[in-house]
């Protein structure tokens, strides 16, 4: 008997809460997810760790970290569509914008990194903050598109 797309959903939420994160990967990354914040939030806690396995050599997973990621911004896109999350919404975007500009587990494309970038700072101000209010850990913002900006 073939598992629905249900049961593969089930099975992968409960393989991420046991932290066997690639099993869940597996279940989740094909299945049609809703566009609730334990979604996003699984699919960004899974690209970090991949990412951070593969930045520490242990397991080449960076396609993995960049649909994971693709998954989340996919999500948020779609819910933003209701209600925008000014506080976890331009996390998501940060991912995806990181990874097109530094070409992880995709082609390097610094143009596509850029928009997102656009994207997180047209949803910021709308909202009355500023793209300075995201935390730019890996310092795509103040390399790439602050300059565009003209700051």
């Amino acid at each position: 008997m073939e598992a629905t797309q249900n049961d593969l959903y089930l099975q992968g939420v409960q393989y991420f809460r046991d932290h066997s994160y690639y099993k869940a990967y597996e279940r989740l990354i094909d299945c049609p997810v809703g566009r609730d914040e334990f979604a996003r939030s699984m699919f960004s806690a899974m690209g970090s760790i991949f990412l951070h396995k593969t930045q520490k050599g242990e397991k080449d997973l960076a396609g993995e970290a960049f649909r994971c990621f693709e998954k989340a911004y996919l999500i948020v896109k779609e819910r933003q569509k209701a209600v925008t999350d000014t506080d976890n919404d331009p996390a998501v975007f940060y991912d995806l914008a990181y990874a097109y500009i530094e070409g992880i587990g995709t082609g390097k494309d610094i143009g596509k990194g850029v928009d997102i970038l656009r994207d997180i700072d047209l949803m910021l101000t709308s909202a009355g903050g500023s793209i300075r209010d995201v935390d730019d850990d890996f310092g795509i913002i103040r390399d790439h598109y602050l300059p565009v900006k003209g700051e």
